[in-house]
């Protein structure tokens, strides 16, 4: 059987090369969107359930999807968490859930014989099923989110990331706190967990993927089996539209030497097609790190920073284009014009013939590919099913990053990013924290 290989390149969204066998793809009796890959390379199987039911989904509530994601495995029909963790840990079964804010996700990693198999399956149907939601778990939840919300006014650069997707998508679900706030979490109740799971844990509203040492026949037995009584209820709304914003700096002081930076603005659903050339385009800019145009200019010529970053984050609607980093409070404004300024010339200018080539050459000749693990192919997977990409999207990356052009690179660039709209977030401290910050180093104590 051929290989399944990839380049994962990591920057916020990874883009991924994908060069394989046949996906084979299918609707489930329920509703569900089934992708499947045979991989017979390893006795082991990987399945990824992801629903629409993430942060976006929380209404007014926030912190809704992120709890009710967290509290499924929790107890279901009788079985404490402990014993559900149990019957999986007695065949080696592996568990794992999450939420972002386009989806939530359960998966299993498993041995494929179906002796083994069928523990992993019977657990997750349990847990979409027949889910708790007892009291004392979800205020155990709501204690561990507000422990984050703790954290988050600890952490400079968490602080600046969540101030950033408020500014951006000011009247917008992706502007809300995934993880909720004081408010929403003091009324956060088993009513609103319980009705959020029942609108958005059902068959219409999930994609399935499965990759490894099962055949099609097998594969369509395992959806069965783990949708067994789940209802099939109805797919997730479309998201709201998302809009420019008009420009705005905010600057929130924190007793911090450094200074953490975000510029950006809402740029790119999933799957537009002018995605190649703005990824190739960003390489150049700021997503190739120290061999960027703002790592040249930032760090290598003006020492602002020790790294800058930039990367296209594509979502259900449009996510954001950022650009990114930290350097000394004093260095904030210098920073901040200096990487405005980088952008503005790369969109006037676009990239040269031997930028444009260096950077094909290092996304698509990164070679040797690594053949990757099953768990990792099951969530790119899962990506093309849930954001309704072809079947040959990872396939065809590669032709298509050869195929861009300086002039489609300036031409995406212009109809995308916009500078006069771009939110500017500085989070560190002012002049008189830092002299004491500074005084306190000094002293020593």
């Amino acid at each position: 059987m051929r290989r399944i290989l990839l380049i994962v390149l990591l920057i916020g969204f990874s883009s991924h090369i994908f060069a394989g066998p046949r996906v084979e793809q299918w609707q489930a009796q329920n509703g569900a969107n089934v992708l499947f890959v045979q991989a017979d390379d390893l006795p082991m199987v990987d399945m990824r359930i992801i629903f629409a039911a993430g942060a976006a989904r929380d209404g007014d509530i926030y912190g809704l999807a992120k709890a009710t994601n967290a509290l499924i495995g929790e107890g279901a029909g009788g079985v404490s968490a402990t014993e559900l963790a149990q019957r999986l840990d007695d065949v080696g079964i592996k568990l794992s859930t999450g939420s972002a804010r386009d989806m939530a996700w359960v998966g299993i990693r498993s041995l494929s014989n179906w002796d083994n198999l069928r523990h992993g399956l019977d657990v997750v149907n349990l847990m979409l099923t027949k889910p708790e939601f007892t009291q004392q778990t979800l205020e155990r939840q709501k204690r561990f989110m507000r422990i984050s919300l703790e954290e988050t006014k600890q952490s400079p650069g968490r602080i600046a990331n969540r101030e950033f997707y408020q500014k951006i998508f000011p009247n917008h679900p992706y502007g809300k706190p995934t993880g909720g706030d004081e408010k929403t979490l003091g009324i956060l109740s088993r009513e609103d967990v319980s009705s959020f799971f029942k609108r958005y844990y059902v068959g219409a509203n999930a994609t399935v993927a499965i990759v490894g040492d099962v055949d099609r026949v097998a594969a369509q037995m395992m959806v069965d089996s783990v949708f067994a009584g789940v209802q099939r209820g109805e797919s997730a709304k479309d998201l709201p539209k998302v809009k420019y914003v008009t420009q705005n700096v905010t600057e929130i002081d924190y007793p911090s030497q450094q200074t953490h930076i975000l510029l950006g603005q809402p740029a790119l659903k999933k799957g537009d097609h002018r995605f190649p050339a703005l990824y190739l385009g960003n390489y150049i800019l700021g997503g190739g790190s120290l061999i960027s145009l703002l790592g040249d200019e930032i760090r290598v010529k003006r020492g602002l920073a020790y790294s800058v970053y930039s990367y296209f984050s594509t979502m259900q609607e449009r996510g954001p284009f950022i650009i990114g980093s930290q350097t000394r409070g004093e260095e904030a404004d210098k920073a901040v014009k200096v990487m405005q300024q980088v952008l503005k010339d790369f969109i006037e200018n676009g990239p040269t013939t031997e930028q444009l080539s260096a950077a094909k050459k290092n996304i698509t000749g990164g070679y040797p590919l690594q053949t990757a693990s099953n768990s990792s192919i099951v969530s790119y997977l899962g990506m093309m099913g849930f954001y309704h990409l072809p079947l040959d999207y990872l396939d065809t990356f590669t032709d298509k990053i050869e195929k861009v052009t300086a002039e489609s690179v300036k031409k995406a660039f212009a109809e995308v990013v916009k500078p006069e709209k771009m939110i500017v977030v500085k989070v560190g401290g002012n002049s008189s924290t830092r002299e004491k910050l500074g005084s306190k180093k000094t002293g020593g104590k």
